[in-house]
C-alpha cells in the first residue's frame, strides 16, 4: 500500500499542459467492473481512484488490452469488440493499475462454409468470419488465421454470403455485390487481377444488381432479377460460360476476367450454383451445366468439358441446384434429390460408382435444400432433419464411424434444423433455437470452436454464441 500523499512526477499530454507532483492513488477501479459485449459493440470505460490520487490524472491513464484480437482500446478508454473470446483491459497510472474482464459474444443469423474458413451474418446483419486467413479472406484486417468469429473491417449490413477458396463475397440490400480476400484470378470483380490480400471489401464492378451470389474455387457468379447470370474470375475450364471478354491472368497463368461477363445464352435463368470449376443453372425447370467435367459433374452423359451451357441428360424438372468439387445435386419441385458426377458415396444412391447422368438419392426423402461439397453431400428435409452422405474421413457426415456412407444418414443436433451448409471437409447447420453448429475438419479453425486442429464427428456449437 502506498502512503497517502505520495506523489510522482508525471507528465501527460492534456489540455491544461504538463502535470507534476501528481498524487498517486492506492488503487484504480474500472467501471463497469465486467463487460459482456457483442461483436462491434463499443463502450468507454471510466476509472475511479481510491486512497488518494489526483482526479486530473484521469487523462494520463494508460490503457492496454491483453488480447488485441478480441478487443481494442484507445487512449480514452474506448473499447471495441473485435472477435469472440475473453480478455482483460488494463488501466495504469504511476505504477498502479486496475483491470476489467471483457467477454465478446455473437448472435448468428445464418452461416456459410467454404474450404477452410467460415463466415456468419449476425443479428445486425454484419459479417463475422473465422478459419484460414492467408489471403485475408476473414476480412479482419490481418493475415492471421482465427478459430473464433472476428468482425470484418467493413461494417455494412448484408443479405447473403458466398465464400470461395481464398475469398468471400456478400450481397448488399440494394443488390450490389462486395468481395474481399484473394484476387489472383480476378475473382473479386474489381476490374483487375492482383496477388494482393484485400482485407477491405470493394463493390464488384459493372454497376449490376444481383438477386443471389455463389462462389467456386476462384470464380464467382451472380443472378440478376432479369434472369441473367454474370460471372467473373478464373475461366481455366470454361466455368464462366462464355468466350467473350476473357483475358489472361499472369499471376495464375490462366484465362480469366476480373469483370462480370454474361453467360452466353438467350435463356432466362431462375437459379444457379457454382462448383469448384464448373457452374450449373436452371431455366424453365431444365438444368444446364458448363465448365470442368472430369467425372461427369456436368451431367450430360459425357466427361467432356463445356465452355457454354449444356443440357443435363434427361427430362427431370429441377427447382434448385448445388455444385461441389466434382459432383452436382439438384432438387425437384417436390423435394426429390438427384446427384451426378464423381461418387464414392457422395451421390447417395446406394452405390460408389460415378454417374454422368442424374441418379436418385436413396431413402425417398423430401428435401428443402441440398448442398454438395468436396467429398460429401448434405440436405435438410421437410421434417427439419439434416441428412449427410459420402466420405466421413474427417467426421463431416456427423456420425462417429469414419467410413463412406453411400446413402443418407441422419445427423443428431438435439433440436430441429433450419438450414445446413457444407464446406470442403466439414458441415455447419442452424437450429430452430438460433444456435449454429459445425463438425468435421478443423485444421484451420473453420469450425469456430475457439481452437484449431483435429476433427469432430460430433456437431458442436460455434464458440461465443449469446
Amino acid at each position: 500500500m502506498r502512503p497517502l500523499g505520495l506523489t510522482a512526477c508525471a507528465c501527460a499530454v492534456v489540455q491544461f499542459g504538463c502535470l507534476s507532483e501528481v498524487a498517486i492513488p492506492e488503487a484504480i477501479l474500472i467501471e463497469p467492473d465486467r463487460l459482456d459485449l457483442a461483436l462491434r459493440d463499443t463502450i468507454t470505460l471510466e476509472v475511479q481512484f481510491t486512497g488518494g490520487g489526483d482526479e486530473r490524472a484521469r487523462d494520463a491513464v494508460h490503457w492496454t488490452t491483453h488480447d488485441t484480437r478480441v478487443v481494442s482500446v484507445d487512449d480514452a478508454g474506448r473499447v471495441e469488440a473485435r472477435a469472440v473470446g475473453s480478455t482483460t483491459v488494463n488501466a495504469e497510472f504511476g505504477g498502479v493499475s486496475g483491470e476489467v474482464t471483457v467477454t465478446v459474444g455473437i448472435d448468428i443469423l445464418n452461416i456459410a462454409a467454404a474450404y477452410s474458413h467460415s463466415c456468419a451474418i449476425d443479428h445486425d446483419r454484419r459479417v463475422a468470419c473465422w478459419g484460414a486467413n492467408g489471403w485475408a479472406q476473414l476480412g479482419d484486417g490481418t493475415l492471421f488465421s482465427g478459430a473464433a468469429a472476428a468482425r470484418t473491417v467493413d461494417t455494412v449490413a448484408v443479405d447473403q454470403l458466398a465464400l470461395g477458396l481464398s475469398y468471400g463475397c456478400a450481397l448488399l440490400p440494394d443488390g450490389r455485390a462486395i468481395c474481399w480476400g484473394g484476387n489472383f484470378a480476378g475473382q473479386l470483380g474489381r476490374g483487375a487481377a492482383d496477388d494482393l490480400s484485400n482485407a477491405a471489401a470493394a463493390v464488384v464492378g459493372g454497376g449490376r444488381r444481383f438477386r443471389t451470389l455463389d462462389a467456386g474455387v476462384s470464380h464467382t457468379c451472380g443472378l440478376t432479377d432479369a434472369g441473367e447470370i454474370y460471372c467473373w474470375g478464373s475461366n481455366l475450364n470454361g466455368q464462366l460460360g462464355t468466350v467473350d471478354g476473357i483475358e489472361f491472368c499472369s499471376f495464375t497463368a490462366e484465362p480469366c476476367t476480373p469483370n462480370p461477363v454474361p453467360v452466353s445464352t438467350a435463356l432466362a435463368w431462375s437459379t444457379f450454383a457454382t462448383g469448384d470449376e464448373h457452374t450449373c443453372a436452371v431455366s424453365d425447370g431444365m438444368a444446364y451445366c458448363w465448365g470442368f467435367n472430369s467425372a461427369g459433374q456436368l451431367g450430360d452423359s459425357t466427361i467432356t468439358p463445356r465452355v457454354l451451357p449444356t443440357p443435363v441428360y434427361g427430362s427431370i424438372e429441377f427447382a434448385s441446384l448445388s455444385a461441389g468439387a466434382e459432383h452436382t445435386c439438384g432438387l425437384t419441385p417436390d423435394g426429390q434429390a438427384y446427384c451426378w458426377g464423381r461418387n464414392a458415396g457422395r451421390l447417395g444412391n446406394g452405390s460408389q460408382l460415378p454417374s454422368t447422368i442424374p441418379v436418385a438419392v436413396a431413402g425417398g426423402h423430401r428435401f428443402l435444400s441440398i448442398h454438395a461439397a468436396g467429398v460429401h453431400t448434405c440436405g435438410l428435409d421437410d421434417a427439419a432433419t439434416v441428412w449427410c452422405w459420402g466420405s466421413n474421413g474427417q467426421g463431416q457426415i456427423g456420425v462417429p464411424s469414419r467410413e463412406v456412407f453411400d446413402e443418407p444418414v441422419p445427423v443428431s443436433l438435439g433440436a430441429p434444423a433450419t438450414s445446413v451448409v457444407t464446406g470442403f471437409l466439414y458441415t455447419c447447420a442452424m437450429t430452430a433455437d438460433g444456435t449454429a453448429y459445425c463438425w468435421g475438419s478443423n485444421t484451420s479453425g473453420q469450425l469456430g470452436r475457439g481452437a484449431s486442429g483435429g476433427t469432430s464427428a460430433v456437431p458442436l456449437p460455434v464458440a461465443g454464441q449469446n
